[in-house]
């Protein structure tokens, strides 16, 4: 009997690496993300409408919010041509 090629163990602790990777790098770039925001904010909201300046971990809780309300829905594949409720 062959040994398979990677271990089940090996390929799930790979993943789970990866998974942790991706969620802390996603939280760093939306850390990074936010202050451009805050830049714009402070440059053009006291100045036009007369409201406070904002540190960055609100400029991104405003695009947190915002997200929440607004959600983006990005698609990765496209959908089955013969899927009924898809009226392409």
């Amino acid at each position: 009997m062959e040994k398979p090629l990677l271990d089940p163990k090996t390929v799930a602790k790979n993943q789970v690496k990866i998974a942790l990777l991706s969620v802390f790098g996603g939280i760093l770039i939306s850390f990074l993300l936010a202050f451009p925001i805050k830049w714009l904010w402070n440059w053009l909201v006291p100045g036009l409408f007369a409201g406070p300046e904002i540190s960055a971990i609100q400029a991104w809780g405003l695009t947190f919010l915002t997200r929440m309300i607004i959600p983006t829905n990005v698609t990765l594949t496209e959908p089955k041509k013969d899927d009924k409720n898809n009226p392409r």
